[in-house]
């Protein structure tokens, strides 16, 4: 929230429109991150801190890897789907009245750009929490100031070529770096370790996602080849069915190659 705190005043400097720009692609970035980073963070502290209290070790490995495959699970196509769909999204949503074709090109661009950054928002979710639960609020405070700190001298050099697109871009290299550094904190103390199962499921869930980006970009070339000579009715339409198709393409991937049961999924969902 700092980061784009500062997004926005550093976005003051460039042409009107821009602060715009940003705070309608936060918004729609902030929806996967809301409905799941967050509840994972607040479903993960108390398993996690119950694990720790008793200091069962596997419980707290097995909790912790599940957490952070979930989140990649979620994360990485929710990430793809709107850095390809992110024209047709805005176009729909926004692009009336004031809101120009100009302003859908830089906002579709900004949430793209914020979209690199989604899996790591929603893992920073799960690795605070790793922290909280061992009652270390400093670590993740200090961790965040080197995050914003980044921010800032990004911001300042990408703004140079690349207007808001670059703010956006640096929050999303910020909250890289922030989770790459809670990983590593964790590691160093020996409070994390992923397992076969993680590490064998993240590649799983890449090729997953890349099969997915294929069949999102084919979508939106095939439903949206010029949105502006269509109702505003058959826009949704297609929308909806592009992002159905995606989401089935994904999910059966998913199971083809075993990431996750049915009974699994469940569970993870009821949770």
């Amino acid at each position: 929230q700092l980061n784009i705190i500062i997004g926005t005043m550093i976005a003051s400097l460039l042409p009107i429109g821009s602060i715009s720009h940003i705070y309608y692609a936060d918004r729609l970035n902030q929806l996967p991150l809301a409905i799941f980073g967050v509840a994972m963070g607040i479903v993960l502290l108390p398993s996690l801190s119950r694990a720790i209290k008793k200091n069962d070790q596997e419980e707290i490995q097995t909790t912790q890897n599940r957490s952070l495959e979930f989140s990649l699970l979620i994360s990485l196509p929710s990430a793809v789907g709107l850095y390809i769909l992110s024209e047709p999204i805005i176009y729909i949503l926004f692009e009336r009245g004031a809101f120009m074709s100009e302003d859908t090109l830089y906002t579709a661009s900004v949430l793209s750009m914020f979209a690199l950054g989604l899996p790591a928002y929603i893992l920073i979710k799960v690795l605070v929490t790793c922290f909280f639960a061992r009652e270390d609020t400093k670590t993740p405070l200090y961790i965040s100031i080197v995050s914003v700190t980044a921010n800032i001298i990004l911001s300042l050099i990408l703004i140079q070529s690349m207007r808001e697109m670059g703010i956006a871009l640096a929050t999303a290299i910020s909250a890289w770096i922030n989770s790459f550094l809670l990983y590593f904190i964790l590691k160093i103390k020996g409070n994390i370790t992923l397992d076969s199962r993680l590490v064998n499921n993240g590649y799983k869930i890449i090729i997953c996602s890349v099969a997915m980006s294929i069949i999102c970009y084919l979508s939106k070339h095939i439903f949206f080849p010029n949105m502006s000579l269509h109702s505003t009715i058959l826009n949704i339409g297609s929308l909806t069915i592009a992002i159905a198709i995606n989401i089935i393409v994904y999910i059966c991937m998913v199971f083809l190659l075993k990431v996750l049961t049915i009974n699994e999924l469940k569970g993870y969902i009821k949770k």
